[in-house]
């Protein structure tokens, strides 16, 4: 069974769920889910079939039940630079990247009621910037095992204005690398399909050193060049003149984030979801059983380019109930 799972828009909730720009987007998550869930409980004691919504020709199960109609946004479509970030979650085949990648882009543009989105920036697994030894991504088989986060903002060589939290929470990928080059580039052709369509305008990447962009950026297989690098730059790190001279030369902007890689791990969900009825939490209260799998969490926010107000952003999460 497939679960489905979203935060609504978390601009319209408590200033406690809708987190400061340094807040870590594992922790907005997290909270934004639980304060949606809690929202639509009649009852500490209800079902969660009372709030949630499952449709049987798909094997999805829908986490609270969708808003319908849609929300939608307020204004005409041109007046909004709408930006999404989707994790691809470790542990997770590359191969089902290709329906991943679909159902959070189909959930972002029914959410929002808009056909396109102006900037898709995606997070492989297991990827993570180290703006002191920049040479641990000379090799697509290594990587660096930290946990980062992500509010976007400009990258600069100064040293950045919003240092990460040290706490790692989760060790569960500590010992998987980054995968191969060509899985990824793989995986890209899927968005290139996005942006050949006009589903979306520009595609960025995240956690790309130097090294690793220039051999992204020189495979004769890629066909729609990145136009944005995310890089989270931990414990006040300036960013690497090569990477800034790198990235001038070749036309990509940097921009800085705290956004954790395994922004949702199955250890979270699981207690996420007992927490609130979904699954069975040994105490009797008709739940789910089996074990949960994420597959994917994407990040999106809707700005009013005159006006600089972020109207909506919220979060939608894959995931999979095995084993029931």
């Amino acid at each position: 069974m497939k679960l489905l799972l979203s935060t609504s828009n978390i601009i319209n909730t408590s200033p406690s769920t809708f987190g400061r720009p340094t807040t870590k987007s594992s922790s907005e998550l997290t909270t934004s889910l639980l304060s949606n869930f809690k929202s639509l409980r009649s009852s500490s004691n209800s079902s969660y079939k009372e709030w949630t919504n499952y449709d049987s020709q798909t094997d999805t199960l829908y986490i609270p039940t969708p808003e319908e109609p849609s929300p939608g946004l307020s204004e005409e479509r041109s007046q909004y630079d709408i930006t999404v970030k989707l994790f691809y979650l470790p542990g997770v085949d590359p191969k089902e990247r290709c329906t991943h990648t679909k159902e959070a882009i189909d959930c972002v543009l029914k959410e929002l009621g808009v056909d396109n989105i102006d900037l898709l920036i995606v997070s492989f697994p297991n990827i993570v910037f180290d703006a002191e030894d920049e040479s641990s991504d000379d090799s697509d088989e290594e990587g660096d095992d930290q946990q980062k986060e992500d509010t976007t903002s400009p990258a600069t060589d100064s040293p950045s204005s919003s240092p990460l939290n040290p706490n790692n929470h989760n060790t569960s990928t500590n010992t998987n690398r980054p995968e191969p080059l060509t899985s990824m580039l793989r995986t890209w052709s899927t968005l290139e399909t996005l942006h050949s369509t006009s589903a979306v305008t520009k595609l960025g990447l995240s956690e790309f050193g130097s090294s690793r962009l220039s051999k992204f950026l020189n495979h004769p297989s890629l066909k729609t060049r990145p136009s944005i690098n995310q890089i989270n730059v931990r414990d006040c790190c300036v960013v690497p003149k090569p990477l800034i001279v790198y990235a001038k030369q070749q036309g990509i902007e940097l921009l800085t984030h705290s956004d954790c890689t395994d922004i949702l791990p199955r250890g979270t969900l699981r207690e996420l979801l007992g927490g609130v009825g979904v699954l069975e939490d040994g105490k009797g209260g008709g739940g789910l059983r089996g074990d949960v799998v994420p597959k994917w969490v994407v990040k999106y926010t809707a700005v009013v380019r005159d006006r600089g107000i972020v109207e909506a952003k919220g979060y939608f999460g894959g995931a999979e109930l095995v084993g029931c």
